[in-house]
């Protein structure tokens, strides 16, 4: 088991340690490159599955981009010697960034590359992306807009220009781009779109007849030898949207300049766009195991699925969702007004982070309920919760990471961990409250193991004390006061005794 720890400690090391030096920016302005200009680009997309990204809705910028020449890469981490290898990043919708992360990136564009930053991930407690604010950039949720302005919504609105009949879908003229940008380029659609703020030159504005008037949407900026590229929406990259007008042209375009490269462009051949199915399988298994099992107790679930349930014609109690289920709060994006009850809605998300059973059943018993939906995403994204309660010293202290494995010839293949049959077995598969891995020289680690191998969990100290993790993972000391009546590979759901 030793051995073991040791080896992994080191690879994660690697994982999440980077430069820490300061980078430079330069406002916007132009500066002489001697960089040689490029034709086929090496790309990296930057992809963590999330509440707020799912890879699977980006197929078509990635076919775009191929059918240019262009060679393609995913990977959900970043450090100084993989980015080496790559012109162009590429982080949308992304979230959780570390401070490591953001170092490398800003270095990475120091030293030549090209990055494209797009948010609408979450909201801190002034209802800031701050995803993007990582990088002092600044997109602000307008919620006194959305209730006493001209917009509806709190997002960029422009109803004379409105895209299938929904004013916070648009369509933007070639005007409204930057000329950097235009080539090929007429009409743009783009939606869901905050007003944006930060270094840079504006690339893409909304139109005078929009509210905000003339909103800046998009910016771009030259630091050091580098190029950036900030967003305050994904929607013009994502399926669905980039086949419309002239978006393809657009995402091509930007990616040239950040990389630049004087590829001609080539109109890909795209498929057809199928909406995508939001929930998977094995949600929609629970929730119909739900629907059967549970028919006169209130189930505390997590806003998305809560509301799938609703439409299936599960639990009637749930019709009154703020009483008995858990708004997505790391996702205000969804909601057109302020939460009403704000301390209420706290003191469900406590359910995920609470370290404390009784503090757990408390709540649970407060508002009649016996039964809790846990699905495995959630235990990487605590740290969304704790923006959410609003306690800034709490903001950051969560680390939980799952990492898909692949077998091959004896071997496992975990993200940059290469482990051999006796290494995977030896990991836990239940609760352990010691750690027995590095995540960092300085930060120990609990890394655990799914019964088939298929994935890999890494927590630090306080993501392995919260009440998600230790149901997840069959804590033995809550034996007596819980047990899982449902359970797939993705959720479980958790009945008190």
């Amino acid at each position: 088991m030793k051995k073991n720890v040791i080896f992994l400690g080191l690879i994660l090391i690697i994982l999440f340690s980077g430069c820490t030096e300061e980078p430079t920016e330069q406002n916007g302005e132009q500066t002489e490159q001697n960089d040689s200009v490029k034709e086929d680009l090496k790309i990296l997309f930057l992809e963590r599955t999330s509440d707020y990204y799912f890879p699977e809705e980006y197929t078509m910028i990635k076919k775009t981009l191929q059918d240019q020449g262009h060679k393609i890469d995913s990977s959900p981490t970043v450090s100084s010697e993989k980015l080496t290898e790559y012109d162009v990043l590429i982080a949308i919708k992304q979230s959780d960034f570390t401070e490591n992360e953001i170092n490398v990136i800003n270095e990475f564009v120091e030293n030549g590359g090209g990055f494209l930053l797009s948010g609408l991930t979450t909201v801190d407690e002034e209802y800031q992306e701050p995803e993007l604010a990582k990088f002092n950039y600044y997109a602000k949720f307008d919620y006194g807009s959305a209730m006493y302005g001209d917009s509806e919504s709190g997002f960029i609105e422009d109803k004379e220009n409105a895209h299938y009949k929904n004013a916070k879908a648009f369509v933007l003229s070639k005007d409204k781009l930057d000329e950097t940008f235009s080539d090929g380029v007429n009409e743009l659609a783009v939606s869901v779109a905050l007003e944006l703020t930060g270094k840079g030159k504006p690339l893409l504005q909304a139109m005078p007849s929009a509210y905000p008037s003339n909103a800046t949407i998009m910016l771009y900026k030259e630091s050091g030898k580098g190029r950036m590229v900030i967003s305050s929406t994904n929607t013009p990259f994502r399926d669905g949207q980039i086949n419309q007008y002239d978006n393809t042209r657009f995402a091509g375009n930007i990616v040239n300049w950040l990389g630049k490269s004087n590829k001609q462009f080539v109109e890909p051949e795209l498929p057809e766009f199928k909406q995508r199915n939001f929930l998977s399988e094995e949600k929609n298994q629970a929730l119909n195991w739900i629907i059967t099992n549970i028919k006169d107790k209130p189930i505390a679930i997590w806003w998305d699925e809560g509301q799938f349930l609703k439409g299936l014609g599960g639990n009637p109690l749930l019709k009154e969702a703020s009483e008995v289920s858990i708004r997505n709060s790391g996702n205000p994006f969804l909601h057109t007004k302020p939460l009403e009850d704000k301390a209420k809605e706290k003191e469900l998300v406590k359910l995920y982070l609470t370290e404390s059973s009784e503090e757990f059943k408390e709540i649970m018993n407060k508002y009649n309920s016996s039964y809790f939906f846990l699905a495995r995403n959630v235990l990487e994204q605590s740290n969304s919760y704790a923006t959410y309660l609003e306690n800034k010293d709490l903001v950051g202290e969560y680390f939980g990471a799952i990492m898909e494995c692949t077998k091959e010839n004896e071997k496992y293949f975990c993200w940059a961990n290469d482990l051999t049959s006796e290494q995977i077995n030896d990991l836990p598969t239940k609760y352990i409250s010691s750690p027995n891995t590095l995540i960092t020289e300085k930060m120990p680690g609990f890394i655990y193991r799914e019964e088939d191998n298929a994935r890999l969990y890494l927590f630090n100290q306080t993501s392995n004390n919260t009440m998600a993790t230790r149901l997840w993972f069959n804590d033995s000391t809550l034996s007596e006061e819980f047990e899982t009546v449902f359970e797939n590979s993705e959720v479980k759901i958790i009945k008190i005794k």
